[in-house]
């Protein structure tokens, strides 16, 4: 099992109107911690929880193209 941080990009949106010179452009910066499920060349699952018979809780999967940086935990 390999605990890990995945640093990664997402899309950001805005709600509702607003000029357009005031509204925040940059995508969202993220941060997950948790349990690696699968890493492959194209996407990488964590995992918040798993179980001793393998059941695992609270998925997510990331595509590589929005990875910034994996580190493992100690």
């Amino acid at each position: 099992m390999r605990y890990v941080k995945v640093e990664w990009v997402d899309s950001y949106k805005e709600n509702g109107w607003e000029y357009a010179d005031k509204f925040t452009k940059k995508p969202a910066e993220c941060k997950t911690i948790g349990i690696e499920i699968e890493n492959t060349k194209d996407y990488i699952c964590i995992a918040q929880s798993i179980s001793n018979s393998e059941h695992v809780s609270d998925v997510i999967t990331i595509p590589k193209g929005a990875v910034k940086n994996v580190r493992e935990l100690k």
